[in-house]
């Protein structure tokens, strides 16, 4: 009888003890996950390079419904888009009229460049383009240089060879001052310091900014995160393009006409894709992604 009368005595002296650690605990902010960085004592320029290649390998190409608007001196037009891009190499841009008319689709294939006027059903090729897209749209862009940017990724990364590297005096970024391959090129990174998402991407040219990129908005996609947010700023045309994508999609299945235009074939252009996966079903022809 004394015995359980001291357990008894002792479950009770425990337990103001036991409740005054769940109340702590409670009380407690969840502590998110630590990125393997943050428990380095240092981190080097090449382990930052090196995220960014990784992440950059991992998003193969890129589609989305897209609000875009377009700035230049005293003009500023807002366009709906939808865009495919496919690694470096492939872009198709469709901009539809306000009640989702189809207005033009824009094919961009490594060093072809093919316009559909769809009110004329005609096609433009090579520099012609360009003279349409500056006159019509009021910007242009160099897409051989850029076209990585839409999918978050910055242009010939892989030949980039890091000159500085360091924490900014706020210590919220990793800014990184590459040069390019030929070494007539000079680039600043901006990393976010806690994901090392890239945030922005600057291109000098004779000691003068060419492009500025900026990525923001990120939302997982694919269950990566992703800039739902992109500005393209050409300094030296001050030319601003921003892009708002909805419900972006990354790695998806294309149809293997996504690049194909009535009537192209007889140019000669030649697009490349991802290879089809296995099990994969050829979607009809000349349906926009």
């Amino acid at each position: 009888m004394a015995k359980r009368g001291e357990a008894s005595m002792r479950r009770f002296s425990l337990f103001p003890v036991v409740l005054v650690w769940v109340f702590f605990s409670a009380c407690q902010p969840l502590v998110a996950p630590i990125s393997s960085h943050l428990e380095r004592e240092t981190v080097s320029s090449d382990y930052l390079l090196r995220s960014l290649l990784k992440r950059q390998a991992d998003i193969k190409n890129l589609r989305s419904f897209v609000q875009a608007t377009l700035e230049k001196k005293d003009l500023k037009q807002s366009l709906r888009q939808t865009i495919v891009a496919c690694g470096s190499e492939s872009l198709r841009v469709d901009t539809f009229s306000l009640f989702g008319q189809a207005l033009w689709v824009f094919i961009y294939d490594g060093s072809k460049t093919a316009l559909y006027d769809a009110s004329n059903n005609r096609i433009y090729q090579g520099a012609e383009v360009w003279n349409i897209l500056d006159r019509v749209v009021g910007v242009v862009i160099d897409f051989k240089e850029i076209i990585n940017v839409f999918s978050g990724n910055i242009p010939r990364l892989e030949s980039h060879r890091i000159n500085r590297a360091y924490l900014n005096h706020e210590k919220n970024l990793y800014q990184l001052e590459t040069i390019g391959k030929s070494g007539l090129e000079q680039f600043e990174v901006d990393m976010d310091a806690v994901t090392l998402l890239p945030l922005k991407w600057v291109r000098i040219q004779n000691g003068l900014k060419d492009y500025t990129v900026t990525w923001s908005d990120y939302k997982p996609v694919d269950e990566r995160p992703f800039p739902h947010h992109v500005e393209i700023v050409h300094s030296q045309r001050q030319e601003k393009i921003a892009l708002s994508y909805q419900n972006p999609k990354t790695n998806a299945k294309l149809p293997s006409d996504v690049f194909d235009l009535p009537g192209l074939a007889k140019f000669g252009m030649s697009c490349r894709w991802p290879e089809k996966e296995p099990g994969h079903r050829e979607q009809p022809r000349g349906s926009v992604p």
